[in-house]
Formats: C-alpha cells, sequence, structure tokens
C-alpha cells in the first residue's frame, strides 16, 4: 500500500465529487472540509481533523468520488494509494488489500477483530507498549469504513509529572483492545494550579477541557498526574456535557481513578468501565450505545474487594468511590437492581475505609451518592427500611459541602433532604417534619435559580409547592395552601406547554389540586373555576398523547371540582380570568420564602392539627 504526503492551501479542492476514486487521505495537519451536491450545490457534509481519514472508499472497490474535500486552512494530507493503483488502465483492476481483508473475514462491513491475548511477532507492539504506527493507521482505515458514531470518543490530556509522555500513551494504548471507545492523545496538559481555590481553578479547567472537546468533536477528556515517586497514575474525566449532581454516581471534578503506572488487563478493563461511567451522552443514539457498553464493562470490573496492590488507603477510597460510581451509572442508564446494590457496597466501603478528616472529599461523596441510592432503592421497595440511612448519609456529606464552598451539592443534598422530609411527614401526618421539608426546599432554592438553572429550580419548587400544600391542608392554613398554588403557578411558566408538554400538564395538575384544596378551603369559586381550567389544560396534553393512566387521574380531578363549583357557585355566577392568586409567591415566587415555623402552632409549640 504505497503512501506519500502531499500539502494543500487554504479552500484548494483535494479532489471533487465524481472524480475516481482511487486512493484515501490521512489528514497529518489542518482540517478538511467534506462537502455533497445533492443538487442545491455543495454542502458540508463532515470535516476531517488530524488522525483521521477521508476517501476510504478509494481502498474499497473504488467507483465515483460521491463528495468533494477542500482544504479549510493550509492542509498536509498522506495520499493511500491500494495495491496495483497505478496500473489499473493498464491491468484487470485487482482488489485492494482491504478489499481482500473483507472477503476474508467474510463481511461486507468489516468490524475489528479483538487483539489476541498474545501478540503475534507480525502484530506485536513496541516495548513502551504503544501500539506501531501502522497497526493504528490501519485500525483507523477500518474505522472509517465502519463509522464511529457508535463509540464514546475519549481524548487523553498529557500527564502531568509525565515528562517524555510514555505513561500518557500507555493509557492511550490502554483503549486498543476495546471497541467501544475510540481514544488518542491530546498533546496539551490540562494545567490546575493546587495552590488556588479548587473550585474555582477546576471550573476553569472544565471550560478550556469541553472548548476542546467541542473542537476535537469528542466526548470525554481524561486528565490527570503521576504521583512521586511514579507509581501511581490519577486520572480524572470532564465529559462534553456537564455531569447532573442530583444523579448518583456522577463523576465530578475532583473525581479521581488512581490506577497503577504498569497497565494491565484488569486495570484497562476499569479504566474503560470508568470511561464509559463518566461520559454524558449528547444524543439518544450514543445513549443507547453506551449503556449496553457499560453494562458489559461493569459485569466485567473486578469486584470491590479485589484492589490494585501498593494504594494507600486514600487511593484505595477514591478508587472504591470510582467502583461505585460505575455500578451507579450502570443503574441509572438501565435500572439493573444488582449494579444498584453493588454500587451501595461500594459507597459503604469507602464511608468505612478512610476518615471524614483523611479523605474528606472521597467520604462526603460517598455519603452523597450512598444517600441518593438508599432513597432510591426505599422508593422502588417500600418495605426496605433506608429512609432514615438516605437522611443520615446526606447530612454526614453536609458536614463536608457547603453553600459557600460547593454550592450545587450542597443544594443537591437539601433538596434530597426535603424529599425524604415530606415522604416521613406525609405517611406520618408529622407536621414539624413537613416543616423541615419545606426549610431543606427553601436551601436548595438558594442556589438553583429560575433564570440560570430553570430546570433544578422547577424540580425543587414543585416539591416545595406539594409539600407547603400536605402542610396547609394539615394545619388548616390558607397562606399555606396560596403559597403551594403560586408556587405551581410559577413552575408552570417554566415547564412551558410547547417544549416540555408531559412536565407541563404534570404541573397544571398539581395547580388544580392546590387551587380546588384552597377553593374548597376559602368556599371560593373563582378558586375552584381556575382549578378546572388548570384540570382540562393537563387532561388535553394527556389525551393528545395517549397518556390513559394520567388522563384518567386528571379526568377524575375535573369531575370532582366540576362538582364542588356547582355545589359553591352562586346561581349568577360568572367566570372570571384569574392569573394571580393572593397570597405569597405572586410576585417573585423564586424570591419570596415564606417562614411556615408559626403557622398552625399553639402556644406549647405543638402543631395545631391532629
Amino acid at each position: 500500500m504505497a503512501k506519500q504526503t502531499k500539502t494543500f492551501d487554504d479552500g484548494t479542492f483535494i479532489y471533487n465529487q465524481g472524480d475516481p476514486s482511487d486512493c484515501a487521505y490521512e489528514v497529518l495537519s489542518g482540517n478538511v472540509e467534506l462537502l455533497r451536491d445533492d443538487g442545491d450545490g455543495l454542502a458540508r457534509s463532515g470535516v476531517a481533523q488530524p488522525g483521521q481519514i477521508f476517501g476510504e472508499m478509494g481502498l474499497v472497490g473504488g467507483g465515483p468520488r460521491d463528495n468533494a474535500a477542500r482544504a479549510a486552512g493550509p492542509v498536509k494530507v498522506r495520499i493511500i494509494q491500494s495495491d496495483g493503483a497505478g496500473d489499473a488502465a493498464a491491468k484487470k483492476p485487482r482488489k485492494s488489500m482491504l478489499g481482500r481483508l473483507i472477503e476474508q473475514l467474510g463481511a461486507a462491513v468489516p468490524a475489528v477483530p479483538e487483539l489476541p491475548s498474545e501478540t503475534t511477532p507480525d502484530m506485536a507492539a513496541p516495548d513502551d507498549g504503544v501500539p506501531s504506527t501502522e497497526l493504528g493507521f490501519f485500525q483507523r482505515v477500518i474505522d472509517h469504513v465502519q463509522p464511529l458514531e457508535g463509540r464514546i470518543e475519549a481524548r487523553v490530556a498529557l500527564l502531568s509529572g509525565d515528562a517524555d509522555g510514555a505513561i500518557t500513551k500507555q493509557v492511550v494504548a490502554a483503549f486498543d483492545r476495546f471497541r467501544d471507545i475510540h481514544a488518542r492523545l491530546d498533546g496539551k496538559p490540562l494545567e490546575v494550579n493546587f495552590e488556588k481555590n479548587l473550585t474555582t481553578e477546576l471550573g476553569r479547567a472544565a471550560k478550556i477541557a469541553r472548548r476542546r472537546l467541542r473542537g476535537r468533536q469528542a466526548d470525554v477528556l481524561i486528565w490527570g498526574y503521576v504521583s512521586a515517586p511514579g507509581h501511581t497514575v490519577h486520572l480524572h474525566f470532564i465529559p462534553l456535557a456537564t455531569w447532573d449532581e442530583r444523579v448518583p454516581g456522577g463523576f465530578d471534578l475532583t473525581t479521581d481513578l488512581p490506577l497503577p503506572v504498569t497497565f494491565d488487563q484488569p486495570h484497562a478493563e476499569f479504566l474503560r468501565a470508568a470511561t464509559l461511567a463518566a461520559t454524558v451522552p449528547t444524543n439518544r443514539l450514543k445513549a443507547r450505545m453506551r449503556q449496553d457498553m457499560l453494562i458489559e464493562a461493569a459485569a466485567q470490573i473486578a469486584t470491590v474487594e479485589t484492589l490494585p496492590a501498593d494504594l494507600t488507603a486514600r487511593e484505595k477510597a477514591a478508587y472504591q468511590l470510582c467502583h461505585g460510581n460505575i455500578h451507579a451509572a450502570t443503574w441509572a442508564a438501565a435500572r439493573n437492581t444488582d449494579a444498584l446494590e453493588r454500587a451501595i457496597t461500594a459507597y459503604r466501603a469507602v464511608t468505612e475505609t478512610v476518615k471524614m478528616e483523611g479523605s474528606p472529599l472521597d467520604w462526603a461523596m460517598a455519603h452523597k451518592h450512598l444517600s441518593n441510592l438508599m432513597y432510591l432503592r426505599t422508593e422502588g421497595d417500600p418495605t426496605a427500611p433506608g429512609f432514615d440511612e438516605s437522611a443520615a448519609s446526606a447530612l454526614s456529606a453536609l458536614e463536608v459541602f457547603s453553600r459557600e464552598e460547593t454550592p450545587f451539592e450542597w443544594a443537591a443534598l437539601q433538596h434530597r433532604l426535603g424529599v425524604i422530609h415530606y415522604k416521613l411527614g406525609f405517611e406520618n401526618g408529622h407536621t414539624g417534619v413537613l416543616r423541615q421539608a419545606l426549610r431543606c426546599h427553601q436551601n436548595a432554592l438558594r442556589v438553583y435559580q429560575k433564570h440560570k438553572t430553570p430546570d433544578r429550580w422547577a424540580e425543587v419548587m414543585s416539591n416545595f409547592a406539594r409539600a407547603a400544600q400536605v402542610f396547609g391542608e394539615h394545619v388548616k392554613s390558607l397562606e399555606a395552601m396560596a403559597t403551594a398554588a403560586n408556587a405551581y403557578h410559577a413552575v408552570a411558566q417554566v415547564r412551558d406547554k410547547v417544549n416540555k408538554p408531559l412536565a407541563w400538564a404534570a404541573t397544571q395538575n398539581n395547580l388544580g389540586s392546590a387551587l380546588f384544596l384552597l377553593g374548597r378551603k376559602a368556599n371560593n369559586p373563582d378558586r375552584i373555576q381556575s382549578a378546572i381550567e388548570a384540570f382540562e389544560g393537563a387532561l388535553e396534553v394527556y389525551e393528545s398523547r395517549e397518556k390513559h393512566r394520567l388522563a384518567a387521574v386528571t379526568a377524575k380531578n375535573l369531575d370532582r371540582a366540576r362538582r364542588l363549583l356547582e355545589h359553591v357557585a352562586p346561581d349568577d355566577y360568572m367566570p372570571r380570568d384569574l392569573i394571580d392568586i393572593d397570597g405569597p409567591f405572586s410576585e417573585q415566587p423564586e424570591r419570596k420564602l415564606v417562614d411556615f415555623s408559626d403557622i398552625g402552632a399553639d402556644r406549647t409549640g405543638n402543631s395545631s392539627f391532629h
């Protein structure tokens, strides 16, 4: 397979659509625009970047080019000609080397064979463990015949403390044995000054990393450092999309995966699973594929009791935390109960391995994830005792996470405590516990803001409204009921009908319930009429989307509201357009937080609801 290099100036066409397809190109530097004319002129269909191959059909049977390639800036390429390309007109056409390989593999679209556990002499890697250039090139040729849309694209930044880059290359090479992650070296280190404020520095580094990932069309950046005296490499992950701190198993910017610098098969498998778990898919196709990959990868890693040798107590805790994150991410993707239990076991191991004083971030993060998982397990199985442990773990994590230094982790924990207290207060009718739920949600709303984090704000505000509504029923407080109705009304403005119809319908149904109770308590037909309008809006969405169970619940609520209105409204009642509800939250619901500490309490401080 002959090769030569060639340079092109900006705007120069490397080939045109319809030209004979007799060779392929590998981009050595610069970018190449791929253009296609489908009848309306040339339109951009993709970009080939350094290390990528384009025009590869020239190696698989020839034929006319189905697109054009143009240099976007100065470009240097390697031209790859198939066997016999130069004398194709003089001879009977010969199959290219890749074409013959495809026939031998017995498929029109080849899949890369898994590397044998012991490399054969002609495929042996050099002594430094990095695959040879030819093997990597041939792998990339096949990758471009079978596109990489189904893979996770990982980039590995040059590790700090790795002067010659050998360990960084070893990390990249660890992925070569897997088909689901395509890893490449990113030659620039990601600099973090640990002498400065860690939250600020990590935030700055994340912005730089995500800029790189967007430019390279990649999903996750792996960065880190080699610890002195060079026995352990500490890896961190920054995905293109940000992790939701409310989801258990999130790889936040401080999550550290310590591994021996000498990779063996189990370490490579663990790194693969951690990379898949740390990636946040940016589209549904990649999310589905990642789910299948993650289930397989999580099943292959060693148990939490099998730790790499020579790790310190703190490094063992960090490794176990990553172990828990892998299984928690597997549960989140596939709702696998076995994965849920493995994650809980791993997080408990972290809390038992280190003390808060020795490794506060790992300890607190393990408690945070454990709190979420225990809540989810108990919510899925009401017979399983877990709310108490969930609340205790959240409180433990709050000993480390603060509103000032880690606001989003703090807010997520406050929200979790609010939901737990609501559950307990609702089941037991304990207004003191419901008051605590309201306080926790109010705390979370001091971080989550309507205009900056609208989805999270809406979730917390909805739960706040739910707790205020139940609390208002128990203590017979019109103020609390009005607060709940206004909170739901504010949420409906964020969860709009066009872009989030089902979420909007759920909020309308909740708003209708709050207005119904308020109208019944105050004997106010205007409130009941507003409830009817809210129920009608929700029912319209549910019926149009064939959500039959939700539609049936809403229809029942609507029927009750209509019957109540007939009973309460005077004969000459004329419905009026009621938008604002008198009471708290009428102007700025996200800022006017009501103190319920004295509502419904008698002089002894006990709830008046019995």
